[in-house]
């Protein structure tokens, strides 16, 4: 993982991309080593110096809070690298032979109309349902009852953990992670009878590992990752998970 400065949260339609970027690559480009079993997500950063390839300060699709560029972050040596899995390469993003790949596809926001293909953004931080009875907000553990739009979607991405760290004035004693637990056994359920997997692609994106500690990357002088610019080294994230 890298280690950035400042930290922030994680923007939920950059994910959505991300997830998409790896499904693209998977297709593979000729003359490049591409295996079906592949695990993308292992991996580490190396350098390229052919990198960037293109200026984030003046892409207009980069999250604000993320684009470093823009925010006046100084050295840029960060954007030199690319992620390189251990088993299999990955191409460079073809924009073009992706929506050509994907031509009257929805994945569930902007349209691109001259190859049909839709790109749909349904923020939902919880997964299940989301109510108001008497005047409080309710988490409905076992029930997802508003989402039909998730139904007839190519390509599905999922992402949740980050608000259920979140604390509040009104909680209930059960504890968050075993309400994490039964939620996503509920969202696991509502796909398993759903989603007709014959059509459509589910991904399911996790927590990052813990990044706020420098003694998870064996720097126990940092309090964060403020003020670090490049990638840890090895085949194993030394520190914790989540």
């Amino acid at each position: 993982m890298f280690k950035t400065s400042p930290p922030t949260a994680c923007s939920a339609l950059l994910c959505l991309f991300t997830t998409i970027l790896v499904l693209a690559h998977a297709h593979g480009e000729p003359g490049t080593k591409q295996s079906n079993k592949c695990n993308f997500f292992k991996g580490s950063w190396i350098m390229d110096r052919s990198y960037p390839i293109y200026n984030g300060s003046e892409c207009p699709f980069v999250d604000l809070g993320l684009n470093c560029q823009k925010n006046g972050r100084i050295d840029n040596t960060y954007l030199n690298f690319r992620w390189q899995p251990h088993t299999c390469s990955l191409s460079r993003f073809n924009g073009e032979r992706f929506l050509k790949m994907n031509r009257g596809k929805k994945i569930i926001l902007c349209s691109l109309k001259e190859y049909g293909v839709s790109v749909m953004y349904l923020k939902n931080g919880f997964l299940v349902d989301l109510v108001v009875e008497k005047r409080a907000r309710i988490l409905k553990l076992d029930s997802i009852s508003r989402f039909g739009k998730w139904k007839g979607a190519d390509i599905l991405v999922f992402n949740s953990y980050h608000w259920w760290t979140h604390t509040g004035t009104r909680q209930t004693d059960m504890r968050r992670m075993l309400a994490y637990k039964i939620a996503l056994t509920t969202w696991a359920k509502w796909v398993d009878a759903n989603i007709d997997f014959e059509k459509t692609r589910v991904f399911f994106q996790g927590v990052s590992a813990v990044h706020e500690k420098g003694l998870n990357w064996n720097e126990p002088s940092a309090c964060n990752c403020k003020g670090q610019t490049l990638p840890i080294r090895g085949l194993h994230y030394p520190g914790k998970r989540c």
